[in-house]
């Protein structure tokens, strides 16, 4: 059997990309062109998040192997800073334990001496990061570390709990904004490789950060080369305003994002004021996913609201804002979930009294792929067999691929319930919401059945047709359902696909971003048969997990069935 060492490269390649990070480090010891093989894999995603109060990762050791050999830093591609959400607010630092002195303090003057370098460029105050660097501090370290891998890193995601923890990373950023922005050429080299930018959002385990008034740093993160940028918005305290009132108080860039072509809204209660702040400085936006998520049991709709009471979700402002990228977008994806976290799925909050307004797309001239809520495509914010499915002269003219989604219905919010953690079982009125609840999300299915047909025959120019399946298995579509579709598709030249959430049926929620395609009829290959793929994370471009937050609550309280 050949040895790892002796595989050809463009082999060995392959393989470590299928390996865990802990891997990297153990095959690194193992001979030393191993090493030199591995190491910039190892190198490559840095995350450094503080998970507990009492742990703290060595970002210091990192900054010192990168101030001893500068070349290990040209190896950073994507860096995750922060902190995680469960993680409790500090008013002070969190320092690291100092366990060699002498190290330590050569390390301190490898970094201030490394500092210096900056001086002319950012005029930071140098000295205020000697005490963080001698007491340790995770960040300054951080700032530092940011510093050193700046020339090749590509991708920042930061985690921010509003207090002390990122505050010297933020004052470097703020240094480079206001650099940049009084024309100094000289940070261009520096910057202009961050095509991306995360803020906000854990894509790991899909938590979102309540929002407060004092973890602004997106605003520091909007840095003008950009290409991609993801953030969760999530505002849980504040009031929200009326249109006229301090709009763009959630996000507004201070500068056009010239090159910004993807932007991802996730889990965020305020959509439409995000969209208010940014889009119009989006010159070049092509990909737009708007992910709208609320907790009533949190953040409740009716305490929201200064002045007359306003839809939570207003279609007609929707439209007014996505105006501003009709001639540019070209996919848009939506979801809606609203959800009272301290209720079973029979006791949720009604939505149609929060939803106004229909989707309007009929200007959006090179907008090609469109997934969003089924009522959307409708006359009302709810389903029924009479519901009003003349789409066409809203739809957007070159439409080509279409995918509905099972928001904003009943079904989209069952789940396996477990009753065997509680003292006594299901009363005889729980069981009979549960029932009621079941069959209206069937009745809904059905609607979407019925919509998905005539949407079929209306649409001239579809490539791919798409339906979503409810996140429980139980409420899957029929075989003699799939049928039809598939057989109307096919009569039209029309690609049929399905998508099944896995986070249900696989019942674990490291599986809340994983989706099975199950391919219907392929107009490339029309006598292939049922053809099946999986995706995670994002399904070509579009991103997955999308109104899931309110099941993820449910698993964390072990309200989910995970056994028949």
């Amino acid at each position: 059997m050949a040895k790892l060492s002796d595989l050809p490269s463009e082999l060995l390649e392959q393989i470590l990309l299928c390996l865990p990070q802990a891997a990297y480090c153990s095959l690194s010891q193992v001979s030393k062109s191993l090493s030199d093989f591995v190491t910039p894999h190892l190198y490559r995603d840095i995350t450094l998040l503080v998970r507990s109060s009492e742990h703290i990762p060595r970002v210091d050791t990192l900054c010192f192997n990168f101030l001893n050999e500068p070349k290990l830093g040209k190896h950073v591609r994507s860096l995750r800073l922060g902190v995680e959400s469960q993680v409790p607010s500090r008013d002070v630092r969190r320092c690291m334990p100092i366990e060699d002195k002498s190290k330590h303090r050569l390390s301190v003057k490898k970094a201030m001496s490394f500092l210096e370098t900056w001086r002319p460029v950012l005029h930071v105050r140098v000295d205020d990061f000697r005490e963080g660097l001698e007491t340790n501090d995770y960040g300054v370290h951080a700032a530092l570390l940011f510093l050193l891998v700046l020339p090749t890193l590509q991708h920042i995601s930061i985690d921010d709990k509003g207090d002390e923890t990122l505050r010297p990373l933020k004052y470097v950023l703020d240094n480079i904004r206001a650099e940049g922005a009084a024309g100094d050429g000289r940070l261009l080299g520096h910057l202009e490789s961050i095509k991306a930018v995360t803020y906000h959002f854990d894509d790991e385990t899909a938590t979102s950060y309540p929002r407060t008034v004092t973890n602004d740093m997106c605003q520091s993160l909007v840095l003008p080369a950009i290409e991609s940028l993801e953030l969760s918005a999530v505002n849980q305290s504040q009031s929200r305003a009326r249109p006229t009132i301090n709009r763009s108080r959630l996000f507004h860039p201070s500068s056009t994002l010239a090159f910004l072509t993807s932007l991802v809204i996730r889990s965020t209660t305020d959509v439409g004021e995000i969209l208010h702040g940014i889009l119009a400085e989006t010159p070049q936006l092509r990909l737009l996913t708007c992910e709208a998520f609320c907790d009533t049991s949190r953040s409740p709709l009716e305490a929201r609201t200064v002045g007359p009471p306003m839809p939570w979700i207003s279609l007609e402002q929707w439209n007014a804002e996505l105006s501003a990228v009709r001639r540019t977008l070209e996919t848009l994806v939506i979801s809606v979930e609203l959800s009272n976290g301290d209720n079973t799925f029979f006791d949720q909050p009604d939505l149609k009294p929060h939803v106004s307004g229909r989707l309007d797309l009929g200007w959006f001239d090179r907008l090609h792929t469109l997934e969003v809520p089924v009522p959307f495509l409708t006359d009302n914010a709810f389903l029924w067999i009479g519901s009003d499915t003349n789409y066409l002269p809203f739809a957007p003219p070159n439409l080509r691929h279409l995918t509905l989604r099972t928001d904003m219905t009943d079904a989209q919010r069952v789940y396996p319930w477990d009753t065997s953690i509680r003292d006594k079982g299901p009363t005889f009125q729980e069981s009979k919401e549960e029932a009621r609840m079941r069959d209206q999300a069937r009745m809904d299915l059905t609607c979407i059945f019925q919509i998905a047909l005539s949407l079929i025959d209306q649409l001239p120019h579809l490539q791919s047709f798409a339906v979503w399946q409810p996140p429980d298995p139980s409420l899957d579509m029929f075989d003699n359902q799939l049928e039809d579709l598939r057989t109307s598709c096919k009569n039209k030249s029309i690609t049929a696909k399905i998508i099944y959430p896995m986070l249900l049926r696989w019942k674990n929620p490291i599986h809340w971003n994983l989706a099975r395609e199950s391919t219907l009829f392929d107009t490339r290959c029309p006598d292939s048969g049922l053809f099946i793929r999986f995706f995670r994370g994002d399904r070509q471009g579009i991103p997955l997990g999308l109104a899931s937050q309110y099941h993820l609550g449910e698993f964390k309280k072990h309200h989910v069935r995970r056994h028949r």
